[in-house]
């Protein structure tokens, strides 16, 4: 069994592995159960708040890695042709009755490489484009920054930079989408117009990435750091609606045309004044019907700039309203509302409950995804329970009070009962913690004597 420890952030190293997954207060996870952590894990945690780390195998984990070092430091150190280091042998010397010798020492047979396949053409070119975007996305931000003065800079204060664009920046392909989004934005904004290379980055380079290796609780985790609130929303819409349109078996353009419509479905925002990008309050009346300008500001945006698509536009432009006519600003119906809009909207409608706002503690997914279900006049039904079958009432990594009392923390939701995930024990029924040996993991759906009662609050990391 393997020995779990917590620790405080401060004693974390590089080397040491996480018992469990790190998840934000919001739900997100932000590292993988079984990450050997690096310097980078280690800010990027405390960058988020993150207190106390779970650990297994620590001096393992950090010998392990000293050893393969040295082990390669002594490959390394090897001469390349083994064989040069053996004399000659003089035949006539050898004695029959003395020990074996060997006359000839054939060198080892190199096994021949691998024909590279389809999968290993992909990624070179992609990490090419990869490159060569990050190389222009640079160049292009300090140009934008040089020409725009003032105005840069207080869009700048709006959104938050993901990363810093130096070309010794390895992206992660979240932390890629992040910056994507915010090249888009400033290009759309400031200068009306779209660039290929960034076009392409969005709808096929990190679209296929994403699709190919990363989970949506990742990425997710990944668009918390993008930057600011308004920031980290739009890239957020962007995700769940990208997962949601697959999940509903739509069109690759259809899928592609989803996503950029919900990530470009607020950059009207930033028409609006700007002391309204960081209230610390809930608006007032006047502010409200200012700010619902913001759609029709989002679509004349995209309609403007060249290289988008009218869809995108129709998106941005409908994503406030609402089934019974009661959204802004068309006060559109129904099916009058394109399907894609649709399924932003409830995307938007979750993004942002589930969020931290300066005047507010983020909702906790049950009770947004509560709203979303029992306002069938609003949302379209069919795609709110699809959407609940994609996120779960209780997404991995949240603590939850069980009928019994005990405590259990969510392993894995059940997409065929949503109310029903599967948990692992984590405190019995007077509170105490269980040891590892004891924290049993429970199907729900199988175990019709217990219920999840409520979502509970437990510092700023949960533990699958």
């Amino acid at each position: 069994m393997a020995k779990l420890s917590t620790i405080k952030i401060e004693l974390a190293e590089p080397g040491m592995k996480l018992a469990g997954p790190v998840v934000s207060a919001a739900g997100q996870t932000l590292l993988k159960s079984g990450t050997l952590l690096e310097e980078t894990h280690i800010d990027f945690l405390k960058r988020r708040g993150i207190r106390t780390l779970q650990v297994s195998d620590v001096e393992f984990a950090k010998s392990d890695s000293e050893m393969l070092k040295k082990t390669l430091d002594r490959i390394e150190a090897m001469p390349t042709d083994v064989t040069a280091m053996i004399d000659e042998v003089d035949v006539s010397t050898i004695d029959p009755g003395g020990p074996a010798v060997v006359l000839d020492r054939m060198p080892a047979e190199t096994p021949p490489k691998e024909a590279p396949t389809h999968r290993d053409v992909m990624m070179e070119q992609l990490d090419k484009t990869r490159k060569d975007w990050k190389e222009k996305r640079a160049d292009r931000k300090k140009k934008l920054e040089q020409k725009h003065g003032e105005t840069y800079k207080k869009m700048d204060d709006a959104l938050g930079d993901p990363k810093p664009l130096t070309k010794d920046v390895v992206f992660h392909p979240a932390n890629l989408f992040s910056a994507a989004v915010r090249d888009v934005t400033e290009q759309i904004y400031l200068e009306k117009k779209l660039t290929p290379d960034t076009l392409d980055i969005l709808t096929k380079n990190i679209t296929m990435e994403i699709l190919s290796r990363q989970g949506l609780s990742t990425l997710l985790s990944r668009a918390q750091a993008a930057g600011q609130y308004l920031m980290a929303h739009m890239v957020n819409v962007g995700v769940f609606s990208m997962y949601l349109a697959i999940q509903m078996e739509l069109s690759s353009q259809e899928v592609q045309d989803t996503a950029m419509g919900g990530l470009l479905s607020d950059i009207g925002m930033l028409a609006m004044p700007e002391r309204y990008w960081v209230l610390d309050r809930e608006l007032w009346q006047k502010e409200q019907s200012q700010i619902r300008r913001h759609p029709e500001e989002s679509r004349k945006l995209i309609l403007a700039t060249p290289g988008t698509r009218e869809l995108w536009a129709r998106i941005a432009g409908q994503h406030h309203e609402r089934l019974d006519g009661s959204g802004y600003p068309q006060g559109l119906k129904g099916k009058d509302i394109d399907l894609s809009a649709r399924i932003v909207q409830i995307c938007d409608v979750y993004a942002a409950s589930t969020a931290d706002r300066a005047f507010r503690d983020a909702h906790f997914p049950d009770d947004a995804m509560r709203q979303l279900m029992g306002k069938q006049n609003l949302y379209d039904r069919s795609i709110v329970e699809i959407f609940c079958q994609l996120v779960g009432f209780f997404p991995e990594g949240y603590l939850v009070l069980l009928s019994s009392g005990e405590h259990a923390v969510v392993v894995s939701t059940n997409p065929k009962n949503v109310f029903r995930p599967v948990v692992r024990l984590r405190k019995d029924k007077n509170g105490r913690p269980l040891m590892a040996s004891e924290q049993h993991v429970l199907d729900l759906s199988g175990r019709l004597d217990l219920r999840i009662v409520k979502i509970l609050e437990d510092d700023s990391v949960r533990w699958v």
